[in-house]
């Protein structure tokens, strides 16, 4: 009876060619199991480019030699998964050139570090039992030749390998005495048996736990991706299993910061740590403990940030990055961990750039062309940029870390924060206002009965909190009733500047759980319709806040005062200026003073200026979290700012800072006049576009529009338009399906054919010059499938093409003079904003040269 998968290995395994069952192995893999639990499995070329990042790649990285003997070094994985890190360690042992195969004595060290010197753990039994078969796999030859040689195995009894089915969450290393009783049921609940092993699981369990601490040579891994949003029972569940873990616990963290700090506790002083995670905890909120953490107990030897590149096949919203620390702990080494210099290396390129066919062919390509450049002062080409980091490890804190750039931008970047205040030290920086539900959509409809739906005529899109202006226009609100009606925006209609709100206004219903529904009846019958939606709301969310309240109202006092404003996500720096009543959802941060009125001297207007100078861009590409090419723009980093304060004291600052105040109120009043041109061009909106951006496409129908009244005419009325119909043509049955080329008549004039759907045809015949601007129009999507009766009375054309071009031309020139006297503006208060920070001509080329506003 085969009891062991030791035995089970060599019974299959003596059978069955290695290779093959490798290829099995993978190829079930890619089909079956990408994920698990946040894990995505680590492609070969990761795994091998990591081991030799570590320097795990000669035998005297195998092995310690005392006494003339070998003795191997730990390796430990603590998220194994099937296996990928520990197969590699366990196959680069068994390859080394130094091992003779005649030689029982070399296959007994092999068969030793392999067996009793290669340590992982892996919660998910699935991935677990293979990672036990991918070891075997390696281990076999060993044997077979050991066998063959000496004619009997290295060792007699089976030994299960040192790889356990566990939560490694568990194998912390100091010893809680903290489990009540039915916390440890529950612990013991959570853990999984296998197979039955004559040496039990838990001797290993505990080797790892407590007898390897500060032993572990290398720690390789690729740690599981779970954020706490959308994950807290699993974060939950962890802190009340093992209280150790509390003491590095903070909000909006990810699980795998605790796999970081678990992996550098077991080293040994000088063990290397090399993991692929998300490139995000180096500035993340939530990683500061985390960091804090590596700063006192390591040197950060080098940070691989692969950006763009998908080393995940499956994997969504990737930005992953490789990192390889040193255990370097204690106060002896302090001076040692604060000098150290940490390599950095950036991919510039994206997949398509690079020359594989597929993920794994551009990673193989990518790493080899890594480690030819990586140790090198610094490198860069199309494919990767390597530096020093510009600080030093001991100006790190564990505030975010500003790693990814060489040091003359770090200077820059340490003048423009030594030279100013922190925005969140005087002025307040908070989010605007979260609604219960916003509208009705698919999803929380099912929240209402049919019978509900039919009697209150509800349907997809209608406001519940946030109405349309007809949605409000129809409500009979009492004068008390519209003082809780209040002008709501989006975040999409705040340009730089200035809100740009688009022709349809929206409205939100501003109550909170002080205002008593039953004295605005009008409002509580709204509302009373969607109360299956809202009660389904705050129970499913946990909030005590009243069915009818907005569950964050903000501070009105707040979001009617001046205010500077951005959008949570962009591209550049948004900031814009209202002094108006302004409400906008959670996705909008404010800037406002502290109290009204303001306790500082410096307008914010001024403010304003600099917080959308070409110097914070600079600034913000830099510090603000960035996930492709957009960043965050939420409060910590807003709050930190650098804004530089005005000595009153001094004329010259003071002339500044008016100065620009002035220029900003021109640059107001400026770019909302050029906001009103943007109905005549299709596509971005106007305050969209960067100030010397090419212009989007003429609308001609808006530009039409724009024409006096009386020089206005239809299809139908156009004194030069001839129609020609079919016999047996029927108006309300011919929609559009398409026009054909303009054709010349024997007059002149041009002929077009407009086809209908229903393959009957009718014919238009008017001036050339004007029955171009004709074609262009009816073959824009805008009119497929519209009727001949809409045709022919709503699409209106200008009497003569000379004064559509007069308006064009018009319009045009006022266009390009608005946004010339804009960016001029811009030039000038960058150039002020410059000298405020003192920026050399040298730094402004810097920031001038990559950061183009």
């Amino acid at each position: 009876m085969i009891d062991s998968l030791y035995e089970l290995s060599n019974f299959y395994l003596g059978k069955l060619d290695q290779d093959i069952l490798g290829t099995i192995y993978e190829d079930y893999i890619e089909r079956v199991d990408k994920k698990n639990k946040g894990q995505y499995y680590t492609p070969r070329e990761i795994v091998s480019f990591i081991w030799d990042r570590v320097g795990y790649t000669n035998s005297k990285a195998f092995f310690w030699y005392i006494e003339g003997k070998r003795r191997p070094k730990l390796v430990f994985d603590p998220a194994t998964g099937s296996g990928g890190f520990l197969v590699e360690a366990a196959r680069r042992i068994r390859e080394c050139a130094e091992f003779d195969w005649d030689e029982p004595q070399d296959l007994w060290d092999i068969h030793q570090a392999i067996l009793w010197y290669i340590f992982g753990s892996e919660i998910s039994l699935f991935p677990y039992y293979l990672t036990q078969v991918n070891l075997l796999i390696q281990l076999t030859p060993v044997i077979r030749r050991h066998i063959e040689l000496t004619g009997k195995k290295p060792r007699k009894e089976p030994t299960p390998l040192g790889v356990i089915c566990r939560d490694s969450m568990e194998l912390h290393n100091e010893e809680q005495k903290l489990f009540e009783e039915g916390i440890e049921l529950e612990k013991q609940e959570h853990r999984r048996e296998i197979l039955h092993m004559p040496i039990p699981e838990k001797r290993i369990h505990e080797k790892i736990k407590s007898k390897l601490v500060g032993k572990i040579a290398y720690c390789c891994a690729n740690p599981p991706y779970v954020g706490e949003k959308g994950h807290k029972q699993l974060f939950r569940q962890t802190l009340n299993l093992y209280p150790y873990w509390k003491k590095y616990y903070q909000g909006k963290m990810d699980y795998l910061y605790w796999f970081i700090i678990l992996g550098l506790s077991k080293l040994r002083q000088w063990g290397k740590l090399g993991f692929i995670t998300s490139a995000y905890w180096p500035t993340a909120d939530g990683a500061s403990k985390l960091r804090k953490y590596i700063l006192e107990n390591a040197k950060i030897k080098e940070m691989i940030f692969f950006e763009e590149v998908k080393i995940f096949e499956h994997a969504k919203g990737q930005h992953n990055m490789i990192f390889v620390l040193t255990k370097c702990s204690g106060e002896d080494k302090k001076e040692e961990r604060e000098n150290n210099h940490i390599k950095i290396v950036q991919a510039k390129c994206k997949n398509h750039d690079l020359p594989g066919k597929t993920i794994r062919e551009n990673l193989d390509f990518l790493t080899r062309h890594i480690q030819e450049h990586i140790d090198k002062q610094g490198y860069e080409d199309e494919y990767i940029k390597v530096f020093w980091s510009g600080v030093k490890q001991g100006e790190l804190t564990e505030g975010a870390w500003d790693l990814k750039y060489p040091s003359n931008v770090n200077a820059i970047l340490n003048k423009i924060k030594n030279s100013a205040e922190k925005i969140g030290n005087f002025l307040h920086v908070g989010c605007g206002v979260l609604t219960n539900r916003d509208y009705v959509t698919t999803r929380n409809i099912k929240r209402l009965a049919q019978s509900e739906i039919e009697h209150n005529g509800i349907k997809l899109g209608d406001g519940i909190f946030v109405l349309s202006e007809e949605e409000c226009q129809n409500l009979p609100l009492s004068p008390k009733e519209r003082n809780f009606i209040k002008p709501w925006y989006k975040n999409s209609e705040v340009s730089r500047y200035i809100p740009d709100p688009y022709e349809e206004k929206k409205f939100l219903i501003y109550l909170r759980n002080k205002d008593r529904l039953d004295e605005y009846p009008t409002i509580k019958a709204h509302l009373m319709k969607f109360k299956g939606i809202l009660d389904y709301q705050l129970v499913g969310y946990g909030e005590t806040n009243k069915w009818y309240a907005l569950t964050r109202a903000s501070e009105e006092s707040v979001l009617k005062r001046e205010k500077i404003f951005t959008p949570y996500r962009a591209e550049k720096n948004t900031f814009a200026y209202s002094n108006d009543d302004f409400f906008s959802s959670k996705d909008l941060y404010y800037i406002t003073y502290q109290i009204e009125p303001p306790n500082i001297s410096e307008s914010l207007k001024y403010i304003l200026g600099v917080l959308n100078s070409s110097t914070i861009e600079f600034w913000c590409f830099h510090k603000l979290k960035q996930k492709g090419n957009v960043r965050k723009y939420y409060a910590t980093p807003l709050k930190n700012i650098p804004i530089h304060r005005i000595n009153f004291d001094e004329p010259e600052e003071v002339s500044m800072h008016n100065e620009i105040v002035d220029k900003v109120n021109s640059m107001l009043e400026k770019i909302a006049k050029l906001a009103k041109y943007s109905k005549y061009f299709a596509g971005s909106r106007l305050t969209k576009l960067e100030f010397d951006a090419p212009l989007p496409e003429v609308d001609d129908e808006a530009m039409i529009k724009s024409i006096a009244p009386g020089n206005q005419y239809s299809i139908r009325t156009h004194p030069e338009i001839k129609i020609e119909k079919p016999k047996g043509f029927e108006d309300d049955k011919f929609y559009l399906s398409k026009v054909d080329k303009p054709e010349l008549t024997l007059t002149g004039n041009v002929q077009l054919e407009l086809k209908g759907k229903n393959g009957t045809s009718v014919f238009i015949e008017g001036p050339r010059d004007l029955f171009t601007l004709v074609a262009d129009i009816l073959s824009s999507s805008n009119w497929k499938n519209k009727s001949w009766n809409e045709i022919k009375e709503n699409l209106l054309l200008p009497d003569n093409i000379v004064s559509f071009n007069a308006q064009k031309t018009r319009i045009l020139n006022e266009v390009r003079d608005g946004r010339a006297k804009v960016l001029q503006l811009q030039k000038e208060i960058d150039q002020m904003v410059y000298k405020l920070y003192g920026l050399s001509e040298e730094e402004i080329k810097i920031v001038n040269s990559k950061f183009k506003i």
